[in-house]
């Protein structure tokens, strides 16, 4: 039976080979939040200090009570003495929840801490009579302090915060994030610490499992126990931590790339359940991890906890300082700005290795220019690599990611090897070379980190072991796909509907935006995807496109711009978040100058209503501003598929 971590080193050599680099690693929000999940409430002291802080306001409230009893002219009151007794009660109880919270946060070592699970008990009404009194003995100086304290317990909202707070450590959890991010890489360093502790620690990928099976068939075959009960499984496994010396910690299971395997939609059911499993176990954490556009989908999980991680894990200057002295690439301040993603940073590091742009102009750092790049250099070196080579007009490394890519939608496994020599044999683009000259490519591809070859063992054992072949990054397959749709609308003159394959895939949508865009069309205009999308969701793709434009063709935009920019607050924000914020660092018709301009035109009030306005104002008169009660930042499908 192969071990732990002799399964993750068959990993690091197969599908996380071209993800997954030590050396280059840098830790990020992921971590740190997996740290306390792990090893409990000491890897953050501010847990303990808020604890302590509002134990501390209770207890100042509870003395001010006491302090009444000193004040003749107070107890002369009617029934001033029952309103404090039974404030003092109040105060009590609210005092002894906290304290328990901070005794578990000081004597417990890891999550789920044992903490008060009912709710606070509702403010005593005398109390709030009480303060009321107090209230109208303003000019006392003594009382105006008492009253203070009162007030500041009077308010649940920071315990009611770390109460949520300390329940979500002890939860499942849920790490997403754009494309690119460095989810992969976080998770594979941890389970590496982990295993290289001695502690047993289990890291799946999604795209190789069926969610549609329940998690005693998953963890079973991933621990190579077919048909073993899920109990007996996970008691082995806590056996064998207990077995270790060293500080208490929780065992870690991580699923990494939901959104890469087929039957996505499935794991919601898996997800609920994974609350019952951590009530069974405690000392087990389950992390997941996805795109974000598949969490805004996964509405109905139970008790997961949510931890959105952005476009990048970790601080992208140190991903990018890392990068660079790894690659020997010396780079001008501005260039910095120009790239927004890890996987940007990573594509930028590989392209330029050892050379100096510091002399260098603004060039385009796009994604989608780095991975057009990309693919170029590799065209001519898989050429000139080749023995007998090709024509340089010809593009068969293209075809053939393209075909791969085709191919790998809505699928969960690898593709054979026949497969692929197959849908080679029938792609024009491909027929101009030899079948010597496709294995050539797919080795030089591998090489190059854009490919992953897999070897299948099949269940017979007179087979022979199936070779396969998959794209490594999700972003490379979204880029090739949207490609092939641009192709496909250039040719044909029009696409009036969305390709079903790419149904779910709105970052394929952004793409096709984008190269549309850059290539002289008006999407808008043109009334692409007019059938499924609403208006608002084709001028977000517009605006979205127009990052990758000219500056001479976005600059004939404008009117299209400040339109949706001066129609309403939404259009304003819609018009930031897209096209303005993404274009800060670099020259473009539509950065901050743009805004200034406009807002520099309106009125105080157009201004103050569109611009710095509150996000929402009821009104039911003939005000200029009725009618505008709801905002949306954007249309539904950029905040549920998109990024």
């Amino acid at each position: 039976m192969m071990t732990l971590q002799e399964r993750f080193a068959r990993d690091l050599r197969g599908w996380l080979q071209p993800r997954y680099t030590p050396d280059l690693h840098r830790s990020g929000v992921l971590e740190a939040d997996l740290r306390v999940r792990l090893f409990g409430p000491q890897e953050d002291p501010g847990l303990v200090a808020t604890a302590r802080r509002l134990v501390e306001i209770v207890e100042r409230a509870r003395a001010a009570l006491d302090q009444l009893t000193r004040h003749p002219a107070f107890l002369a009151l009617d029934d001033a003495e029952p309103m404090r007794l039974s404030g003092a009660g109040w105060l009590d109880v609210v005092l002894a929840r906290q304290a328990r919270v901070l005794d578990a946060l000081r004597t417990q070592t890891t999550f789920p801490l044992v903490v008060p699970t009912d709710n606070e008990p509702t403010v005593a009404p005398e109390l709030t009579s009480l303060l009321r009194l107090l209230g109208s003995n303003k000019g006392h100086r003594t009382t105006e302090k008492i009253e203070r304290s009162l007030h500041a317990v009077l308010t649940p909202i920071d315990r009611r915060r770390l109460f949520e707070r300390l329940r979500a450590y002890g939860l499942p959890v849920l790490y997403y994030a754009d494309p690119g991010a460095g989810k992969t890489h976080a998770l594979a360093r941890a389970v590496e610490e982990s295993l290289a502790n001695g502690v047993p620690t289990l890291l799946l990928r999604a795209r190789e499992l069926d969610p549609r099976q329940d998690w005693s068939k998953l963890l079973g075959d991933a621990l190579e126990r077919p048909g073993a009960p899920l109990h007996a499984l996970l008691t082995a496994m806590d056996r064998a931590a207990a077995s270790r010396q060293g500080r208490p910690r929780r065992l870690l299971i991580a699923l990494d790339g939901l959104d890469e395997s087929r039957h996505r939609a499935q794991w919601a059911e898996r997800l609920r359940e994974l609350a019952t499993l951590t009530t069974r176990w405690p000392e087990v954490l389950f992390a997941v991890s996805t795109r974000t556009h598949l969490a805004e989908t996964l509405d109905d999980i139970g008790a997961v906890a949510r931890v959105p991680l952005g476009k990048s894990n970790a601080p992208l200057r140190e991903v990018f300082r890392a990068h660079c002295e790894a690659s020997h690439i010396h780079t001008p301040p501005w260039l910095r700005w120009a790239l927004v993603d890890p996987l940007s940073i990573r594509l930028f590091a590989d392209l330029f290795r050892g050379q100096d742009l510091k002399d260098r102009p603004p060039f385009d750092l796009s994604l989608t220019g780095l991975m057009a790049r990309k693919l170029e250099q590799v065209e001519a070196t898989a050429r000139v690599t080749d023995a007998d080579g090709w024509d340089e007009r010809w593009r068969p490394v293209r075809a053939l990611l393209r075909i791969l890519a085709r191919l790998s939608l809505g699928r969960d496994d690898p593709i054979p090897i026949l497969e692929v020599t197959k849908a080679c044999e029938d792609d024009t683009d491909l027929l101009r070379i030899s079948s010597q000259q496709h294995g050539h490519i797919l080795a030089h591809c591998r090489d190059e980190g854009l490919l992953l070859q897999t070897i299948v063992v099949p269940q017979d054992r007179y087979a022979d072991d199936i070779e396969c072949w998959e794209p490594v990054y999700q972003p490379l397959t979204d880029f090739l796909i949207a490609r092939e749709i641009v192709r496909e609308i250039e040719v044909s003159g029009g696409q009036p509907r969305i390709p079903s394959s790419i149904a779910y895939r709105y970052d394929i949508y952004i793409l096709v935006a984008e190269m549309l865009t850059a290539g002289g069309h008006r999407i808008f205009e043109e009334h692409l995807w007019a059938e499924d999308l609403d208006e608002v969701e084709r001028e977000d793709l517009q605006l979205r496109g127009l990052i990758a434009a000219s500056s001479e063709h976005a600059r004939t935009f404008a009117p299209f711009v400040r339109d949706i920019f001066l129609r309403d607050r939404s259009g304003c924000l819609r018009v930031v978040e897209l096209l303005v914020v993404p274009t800060l660092r670099r020259e473009h018709p539509f950065d901050a100058r743009f805004v200034q301009e406009v807002l520099a035109r309106m009125s105080v009030a157009d201004r103050d209503l569109r611009w710095s306005g509150p996000p929402g104002l009821d009104s039911d008169n003939d005000e200029i501003w009725a009618g505008h009660a709801v905002f949306p930042r954007s249309s539904s499908r950029t905040r549920n598929r998109g990024t």
